[in-house]
């Protein structure tokens, strides 16, 4: 148990250790330009976002690696899926299920607040902009966040605290997390989300459909948010799918 502390600790000093090299990077060169980089632009924010997802993953293992000298992958849940037909129902399932409590929830509360993510990193301002948002949010914090918590933190709290504990505990973190670029409103159905993803990896045996689960989710919510045609939307989720499933895969065959 006391690998999640270590954990947060890890990742809090990966994070300001990646993000004071990718900023020294960022005035480098801007000099080496001559050009004058604002640090509160949003390809800044961008950069930063992404050394906090790769700073999630190398907390999460560093920690395991200081508590037993190993990383073993399918400890995290990197293991071939069984049955892809069932695995596949069930992620439909457990995503009907959140759409439906995310209503119930916003209706109860009378609330009409909607996520501001791809705000804060401007994906409107430019194609280069819409293009690494759309990556970040689809691919890349579905694998380091699905590492982090379904991988690490819920297997832990599985093994020593039990399965209740582990699904409603981790699924609360899982809301906490994202209460900076997500209104109040919506951190308990997130809460719900994290919950699902943890019996889905139960079920399932691996974390790849919760990778692949999370990654179209938050394709759906990129699209809805920057109201995509619907080619544009279907295209985001397959490169999505196919680009966290690849990785996931890989990971799989070498383990």
């Amino acid at each position: 148990m006391w690998t999640i502390p270590l954990a947060i600790l890890s990742i809090a000093s990966f994070a300001v250790l990646g993000t004071t090299m990718f900023v020294i990077l960022v005035l480098a060169v801007g000099r080496i330009a001559g050009t004058k980089v604002s640090l509160k632009g949003h390809g800044v924010h961008l950069g930063e976002t992404l050394v906090m997802d790769l700073a999630f993953i190398c907390g999460a293992a560093f920690a395991v690696w200081l508590a037993v000298r190993k990383l073993v992958p399918a400890e995290f849940g990197f293991v071939r899926v069984a049955r892809k037909g069932q695995a596949v129902g069930l992620a439909a399932l457990g995503w009907f299920v959140f759409i439906g409590a995310t209503a119930a929830w916003k209706a109860l509360l009378d609330s009409h607040e909607k996520q501001t993510l791809t705000e804060q990193l401007g994906v409107n301002r430019s194609a280069f902009l819409w293009a690494g948002g759309a990556l970040l949010i689809t691919v890349a914090a579905p694998l380091a966040e699905e590492f982090l918590f379904r991988g690490f933190v819920f297997t832990v709290l599985w093994k020593h605290a039990g399965l209740v504990v582990g699904v409603l505990g981790t699924g609360v973190l899982f809301g906490l997390l994202h209460a900076g670029s997500s209104p109040g409103a919506l951190l308990v159905p997130l809460a719900v989300l994290g919950a699902i993803l943890c019996l889905l990896r139960v079920v399932t045996g691996s974390l790849l459909p919760c990778i692949a689960l999370h990654s179209v989710n938050n394709s759906i919510a990129f699209g809805v948010q920057e109201k995509l045609a619907l080619g544009t939307a279907l295209a985001l989720i397959a490169v999505g799918l196919t680009a966290t499933l690849t990785i996931g895969g890989i990971i799989v065959r070498r383990a």
